[in-house]
C-alpha cells in the first residue's frame, strides 16, 4: 500500500496519521498537488482537495522562529556598527566603539549569572593582568574591587572569561592579542579547592581556567593563514595551556577545537593532537551564533573558587622585582626615649640582603636552630618537617634555649645575649625565617600605611 502511494506521488515523501482501520489517511503534498487519501479497506487512492486546504491552513497558522536568523541579523548589526565607527578619526575612540558593540552584545544575550566589563584582573598574590577588552565576571557573589564603566579591577575569583577584540586581524594584531591572553592566564592561581554542593557534601575541583579568545571584525587574510600563525604562536609558548581557546572573525569563521575544553570538576583538557586546536570552521554568516554557543557551553561548566578577602588584605607587597608577604611591618623605638614608637616596613635593600644571605634548611633543622629542640606533636602545626625553607641568620645567633634572660625593674625580660629570633615572611612564594636581631636600621622604611594602633589592631 505504501509503495502504491509513493508511486502515485512520484517518489515524494508523505505523512500519514494514526487513524483507525477503514478511515482515510491524509497525505501531505506540495501546494500545486492534490491531497491524496487512501481508503485502507478498498486500497484505492482518492483525491480530496478539502484535506489539503485544511492542512495548509494549519501550516500557515504555526508560528515560525529561527534563531539562526536572529544571530545573522545581530552579526550584520555588529558589522554595521564597525563600519560606522570608521568615521571616527581618533584610533582610541574608534577601538572603544567597536569593543563596546561586542560588549553590549554579550551583556544582552548571556544569562544573568554573567556580567561583562573591561579592565584588569588581580590575584591574592598581587599579580595583575594586562588590560582586557572584555571581562566576563560573576556579578552576584564577588565584589568588583574598583568599578568604572571604562576600567574596573576584578578579583580572579570572580572571572569567568576574557576576550580580546580586534578590528583587523593581521599578523601583528594576532600576536598582540595572543600575548594579552597568555599574560592574563599566566597569573592564574594553581591548586585544587573544595566546593560545597550541599549540607555535608563537598567535592574537590580543579582550578577554574577562564574562557578566553580573540574576536575580530575583519581580517586581511584567510582563515587558513590565521590558523597557520596560531599554530606557530602555540609552538613558542612555554605552556600550551596559556593559549586562547578560540579565534573568531565575524562573518567568516572560527579557528578552534571543535570539542569542549572543559568538563566535570573544572577539568581543563586540550586535545592530544594539537593540530585540532586550530581546526577551521568556515561558519560564514552563522559565525556569531556558533561562537556564542561555544562560549556559553564552556562558561556553564565552570565553578569559581570562593573569594577570600582576607587574602587580598594580606597580599604581598611589591618591592622592586620581589613580591614579599607575611610579617614585613614592625614597631621600632628610636634612641631618643621621648620619641614615640613608630611603625616601619622592610625595604628593598633588606629583601636583597635576605635573599642573598639566606641558606636552605629543612623545617626540622629550623626548629632546632630556633628552639634548640623539636617540640612534641609539632607536625600538626608545621606540617612536613622535611620541607625546605630558607633561614636568614647571618650572625649565627644561637637558639633561644641557650641564652639567659634577666627581669628588669619595669617587669620586662631581656636576654643577656642576642638569640635567633625568627619571624616568617614569603618572598616570591618561598618561605623565609629571618632573624630580627640581625636586621639593621637601614633595612627599614617608615610605614605611612599604618599607625601603631592600626598595626596592633590588624
Amino acid at each position: 500500500m505504501r509503495q502504491a502511494i509513493d508511486d502515485a506521488r512520484e517518489g515524494v515523501e508523505y505523512r500519514e496519521t494514526h487513524s483507525p482501520l477503514h478511515r482515510p489517511v491524509p497525505i501531505a503534498v506540495p501546494d500545486h498537488w492534490q491531497e491524496w487519501t487512501c481508503d485502507s479497506e478498498a486500497g484505492e487512492l482518492v483525491a480530496s482537495r478539502r484535506v489539503i486546504r485544511a492542512t495548509k491552513m494549519r501550516s500557515d497558522q504555526e508560528p515560525k522562529l529561527d534563531i539562526r536568523e536572529i544571530f545573522k541579523a545581530l552579526s550584520e548589526q555588529l558589522l554595521s556598527e564597525f563600519r560606522m565607527s570608521a568615521i571616527v578619526k581618533h584610533p582610541g575612540g574608534k577601538g572603544d566603539i567597536r569593543e563596546d558593540a561586542f560588549r553590549n552584545f554579550l551583556s544582552t544575550y548571556l544569562p544573568g549569572r554573567y556580567a561583562v566589563g573591561r579592565g584588569e584582573v588581580i590575584t591574592p598574590e598581587n599579580r595583575v593582568s594586562p588590560e582586557l577588552d572584555i571581562v566576563i565576571f560573576d556579578p552576584h557573589h564577588c565584589p568588583v574591587l574598583l568599578k568604572s564603566p571604562s576600567h574596573s579591577v576584578y578579583p580572579i575569583e570572580s572571572v569567568y572569561g576574557a576576550i580580546s577584540i580586534k578590528s583587523h586581524l593581521d599578523s601583528n594584531e594576532l600576536r598582540e592579542a595572543y600575548n594579552n591572553i597568555t599574560s592574563f592566564k599566566s597569573i592564574l592561581p594553581v591548586g585544587d579547592f573544595g566546593h560545597q554542593r550541599g549540607p555535608g557534601f563537598t567535592v574537590g575541583l580543579s582550578t577554574p581556567i577562564p574562557v578566553t579568545g580573540i574576536v575580530a571584525y575583519d581580517a586581511n587574510r584567510s582563515l587558513e593563514a590565521i590558523a597557520s600563525q596560531a599554530e606557530s604562536l602555540d609552538s613558542q609558548l612555554s605552556d600550551i595551556h596559556l593559549r586562547p581557546d578560540f579565534i573568531a572573525v565575524i562573518g567568516q569563521g572560527i579557528v578552534a577545537s571543535r570539542d569542549p575544553l572543559r568538563n566535570d570538576f573544572n577539568k581543563f583538557q586540550l586535545p592530544s593532537d594539537k593540530t585540532r586546536l586550530v581546526e577551521l570552521r568556515k561558519t560564514g554568516r552563522h559565525t556569531l551564533l556558533r561562537l556564542y554557543m561555544q562560549v556559553l557551553q564552556e562558561l556553564n561548566t565552570l565553578t569559581l573558587r570562593p573569594l577570600d578577602l582576607h587574602a587580598y588584605d594580606q597580599m604581598p607587597r611589591v618591592l622592586g622585582t620581589f613580591r614579599v608577604g607575611g610579617r614585613i611591618r614592625f614597631m621600632r623605638r628610636t634612641p631618643d626615649a621621648n620619641e614615640p614608637v613608630r611603625t616601619c616596613v622592610l625595604n628593598e635593600k633588606a629583601i636583597i640582603e635576605i635573599v642573598n644571605r639566606s641558606i636552605p634548611v629543612t623545617m626540622a633543622q629550623h626548629l632546632l636552630n630556633t628552639f634548640g629542640y623539636i617540640p612534641d606533636d609539632v607536625e600538626q602545626y608545621f606540617g612536613n618537617l622535611e620541607e625546605t625553607m630558607y633561614e636568614y641568620n647571618p650572625n649565627r645567633h644561637p637558639p633561644i634555649s641557650s641564652v639567659s634572660f634577666t627581669k628588669m625593674a619595669d617587669g620586662s625580660v631581656v636576654s643577656e645575649t642576642p638569640f635567633f629570633q625568627a619571624t616568617g615572611i614569603k618572598i616570591d612564594g618561598r618561605s623565609y625565617a629571618i632573624d630580627v636581631n640581625s636586621l639593621k636600621p637601614e633595612h627599614f622604611d617608615d610605614d605611612s600605611d599604618f599607625t601603631v594602633d592600626e598595626l596592633l589592631s590588624s
